[in-house]
Formats: C-alpha cells, sequence, structure tokens
C-alpha cells in the first residue's frame, strides 16, 4: 500500500513528530495538501520532510509526485514552513526530490 507522511521539525530543524497522513492502494495514495498543511499549523512545525513509498519497488518520482511537491513547497512559503526534503522510498532504495532539484 501507498503511504505519504511527513517529519516535522522545529525553527532549528529539529525532528519532533512524524506522522503517516495519507494511505491508498498499492499503485498510488490520493494527498491532500491542504490537511498536510493543516496538520503542520497544528504542530506549529516550521519545517516538514516529506516522505511516501512506492510498493512496487521503483525509485522513480512520477510527473505527479514532482508536481504536488511542488505545489507543497509553494503552499508552505505562504505559511512560513520549509519543505526540507521529500524522499521517495522503494524497497531498500531512497530518492530525494532536494537532490534532484525538486524541493
Amino acid at each position: 500500500m501507498e503511504c505519504f507522511g511527513a517529519a516535522f521539525t522545529d525553527q532549528q530543524h529539529r525532528h519532533f513528530a512524524t506522522q503517516v497522513l495519507f494511505e491508498g492502494t498499492v499503485g498510488r495514495a490520493a494527498v491532500y495538501p491542504r490537511n498536510l498543511m493543516k496538520r503542520a499549523l497544528e504542530l506549529d512545525a516550521k519545517g516538514m520532510i516529506l516522505f511516501h513509498n512506492h510498493p512496487g519497488g521503483t525509485p522513480q518520482a512520477s510527473s505527479e509526485d514532482i508536481e504536488l511537491t511542488r505545489r507543497m513547497a509553494e503552499a508552505c512559503t505562504a505559511l512560513d514552513i520549509k519543505i526540507l526534503d521529500h524522499f521517495l522510498v522503494a524497497g531498500r532504495e531512497v530518492l530525494s526530490f532536494k537532490e534532484n532539484g525538486w524541493c
């Protein structure tokens, strides 16, 4: 099952909470940016490290993954929250969106 979540940080980027926010099917999870932002504001987070998995084992970001991350980064900027990275986990492999210039 595909899952999407966030690790929340304070202003000094110290981690204080992790939560899986959305769960879906083997091939997709419906992600609602508004719900993610709401949770970050409830926790008074200043930073987030997003994560999701590809249960099929393919460590490649889809165009939808990249666009969703960009949209969330834009929304976060308006709320003074920074997306520090977004990790895609596939089996034992991890892809960093930040390293690829996608967030």
